[in-house]
């Protein structure tokens, strides 16, 4: 059995408790989560709270397209925030967005990012030879089977927790709760 694999069966099995503890969630239901949070660049709340509430709903696909250009715009937000330069100068005097791979770069450069968590994200979105899964949305080649699948939820996931680490009223209601607050731990720790 391949880890991809093994993670899918334990991502599958934490979602299907949450999916029978909680059968409906409405959007507003997320803003726990969303809001004052510090990685989401201002302006993003909505569209990121949609994507999440897409993967509540066990629609991990349609939430790959969403959340997965907002991971990387989420990424150009923490540099810009260390004030590192996330545009290029074109040699029409023009001004470009870095791409996905040189921001991670960047962010791996000026120690914002660990080596381990350049490799998760550009093998997770960036790489050829990983999941890939920024390249294969952009240019429609991802099957709704696969983004269904392991790889799909597994990046739902990443994502969820990324963002649940990093919201404040998420960290209330763990310091307010003993159970809680250990289970936030070994995520956190995970």
């Amino acid at each position: 059995m391949t880890n991809i694999m093994r993670a899918k069966m334990h991502l599958s099995f934490c979602l299907e408790l949450f999916y029978e503890k909680y059968s409906s969630i409405s959007l507003n239901d997320l803003d726990f989560i969303i809001n004052q949070n510090s990685l989401i660049p201002p302006g993003r709340e909505k569209i990121i709270r949609y994507g999440l509430w897409l993967v509540l709903t066990r629609h991990y696909f349609e939430a790959l397209h969403i959340l997965t250009p907002q991971i990387e715009n989420i990424m150009r937000y923490i540099a810009n925030c260390y004030g590192l330069t996330t545009t290029c100068l074109e040699s029409n005097g023009e001004s470009e967005v870095k791409i996905f791979g040189p921001t991670l770069d960047l962010l791996l450069a000026n120690k914002v990012i660990t080596d381990s968590e350049h490799f998760f994200l550009s093998g997770l979105l960036n790489k050829p030879s990983g999941a890939n899964i920024r390249n294969r949305i952009a240019h429609g080649l991802m099957t709704e089977e696969e983004g269904q699948g392991g790889v799909g939820i597994y990046f739902c996931c990443f994502v969820m927790k990324l963002l649940i680490i990093h919201s404040p009223e998420c960290d209330k209601i763990k310091n307010d709760s003993k159970s809680l607050k250990n289970l936030f731990n070994d995520i956190r720790n995970s």
